[in-house]
């Protein structure tokens, strides 16, 4: 079976599961009360919560305000591709992006085995096959089938990783690099890795910090062409930074304590304090632990660090690899961690293929029987956040 093949039927037989979870939602489960923004809402399970926000973008563009929410803290690749393909293909702005969506978690899937058989000769196709197994089972993995920028990300750094594996020219790894910034600012986790690929290249020091000179600008194309919109537009460059402050679901406090409590992981522990604001019960799913989305966050964080550490103790993960995995991780985490309560950090975290590797890694070292059965209790979960997103129930 050829790459492409497996990748297309690794995409149809795990988004069966979401299929199948959208329409247990819609069939069984009632509409949550509390509902996101709905600014051009279709009814479809798929353009719920952030969705609208991506459609609304795509369909009208932005607008930015520091004391209300606003789109201007969403990056613009995903949104003005899903309006290009609208225009070219005449679809509606939520079956664009649902488009896009869809072909980018394709071609990723397909990138990714390429980059295993790549970056590890002797058993790449067996554990590329278990990677793209547990990203397309675990529960986050819900974000790259729908209306939301995880899968264009994904693609991009599956792009990124080969790019680096088979030694291409710095200036096309740096294009990528800047091109992920423009879909989401995260983006810059990438950008050490490609310093430390340029500089162990070889060369002169002189020679390597003249590349590096002008490689690193281009590695933020993305970032710098947003800003410079916003600036035009609203007359404010960090009006994606700034307009987070509406998103904020806690009180702004020195930066010396939300140091503190950022250090000590005390959103991550607040998660599961009665007596915190950010108690996983105050949110829905409230009324279970199994099925709630802020407890999952918490897991993905632990378990993703926990992944990275083992990876790199294993030499599993080379530097690259370790250091794109880390700054994912801790970047979201330092930025968003403690005013969001670490809300979002599955799907965040679902984008670092290097975790995979090292799940990969150890799946392969287990009984097939044990590994249907994990693969089993995962796709379960899977079905079961994708029927609660489609009814509504906080899971973003």
């Amino acid at each position: 079976m050829s790459t492409l093949s497996k990748a297309l039927c690794y995409y149809y037989l795990t988004g069966m599961v979401v299929a199948g979870g959208f329409l247990l939602g819609s069939e069984v489960l009632k509409n949550s009360p509390v509902r996101g923004n709905t600014f051009v809402y279709s009814g479809e399970p798929f353009t719920n919560w952030d969705a609208q926000w991506y459609q609304k973008i795509a369909a009208q563009g932005y607008d930015y305000s520091r004391t209300s929410f606003s789109s201007a803290v969403f990056f613009p690749a995903y949104p003005m591709l899903g309006r290009l393909v609208s225009r070219v293909t005449g679809l509606n702005a939520d079956y664009s992006l649902l488009l896009i969506s869809n072909v980018c978690l394709i071609a990723s899937l397909f990138l990714i085995l390429r980059y295993f058989q790549v970056r590890y000769p002797e058993h790449g196709v067996r554990l590329g096959g278990y990677a793209v197994i547990a990203l397309t089972t675990l529960p986050a993995s819900l974000f790259f089938r729908i209306n939301y920028s995880e899968s264009l990300f994904l693609l991009v750094l599956a792009m990124f990783l080969l790019a680096l594996a088979k030694q291409c020219h710095p200036a096309m790894i740096a294009s990528l690099v800047g091109f992920a910034t423009a879909v989401r600012p995260v983006g810059v986790a990438l950008i050490p890795a490609l310093v430390v690929h340029v500089w162990m290249s070889g060369g002169k020091p002189a020679a390597r910090v003249a590349r590096l000179a002008y490689l690193i600008p281009l590695s933020m194309w993305g970032i710098i062409a947003f800003s410079t919109y916003l600036y035009l537009s609203f007359g404010d460059p960090l009006a994606f930074a700034r307009g987070q402050e509406a998103w904020s679901l806690r009180p702004d406090e020195s930066l010396g304590h939300r140091l503190f409590c950022l250090l000590t992981f005390e959103p991550i522990r607040a998660i599961f304090t009665p007596s915190s604001g950010a108690y996983w019960y105050n949110n829905e799913y409230h009324h279970s632990l199994v099925f709630n989305m802020r407890v999952v966050d918490a897991l993905y964080f632990i378990g993703f660090s926990g992944l990275v550490i083992l990876g790199a103790w294993k030499r599993w993960l080379n530097s690259p690899e370790i250091l794109t995995s880390a700054f994912l991780i801790l970047i979201p985490y330092l930025t968003n961690g403690y005013g969001r309560t670490m809300i979002s950090t599955a799907r965040y975290s679902s984008v670092i293929i290097p975790v995979y590797a090292v799940i990969a890694h150890l799946l392969s070292k287990v009984d097939p029987p044990i590994v249907s059965a994990l693969v089993g209790i995962s796709c379960f979960f899977l079905g079961a956040f994708s029927a609660l997103f489609a009814t509504w129930h906080v899971i973003i």
